[in-house]
């Protein structure tokens, strides 16, 4: 954690078998959308489809979500869709409420 009692904000790119995988952890908040920026930037335009996995994602605000649907614009414009898998109850919450959930195919942990 940082001196704040925040959990920081890490994410990790990886190309795999044709797929970015992408996994956050920490807080994804108007402060650490640069960094989520930053290391997706436009690979996502990349031909490929993008995994968001959120397992270790402690939360997410306006900004944090308005970079997860860009993300998804940018992937479904280049053809291709993000699969959000282990979306916590929270996450799949804040998409129902914003009726976005439909943009995402969220995989369900329990399965």
């Amino acid at each position: 954690m940082d001196d704040l009692g925040r959990a920081p904000f890490r994410a990790e790119l990886d190309d795999r078998d044709g797929v970015l995988a992408l996994r956050l952890a920490g807080e994804l908040d108007a402060s650490t959308v640069p960094v989520y920026e930053r290391l997706v930037g436009t690979a996502v335009t990349i031909d490929r489809d993008v995994v968001v996995d959120a397992d270790e994602l402690t939360f997410i605000d306006s900004s944090g979500l308005h970079a997860l649907l860009t993300t998804q614009r940018r992937a479904q414009g280049a053809g291709h869709r993000v699969v959000l898998r282990s979306a916590s109850r929270r996450l799949r919450r804040l998409l129902e409420l914003t009726d976005t959930v439909h943009l995402f195919e969220v995989e369900d942990p329990d399965a």
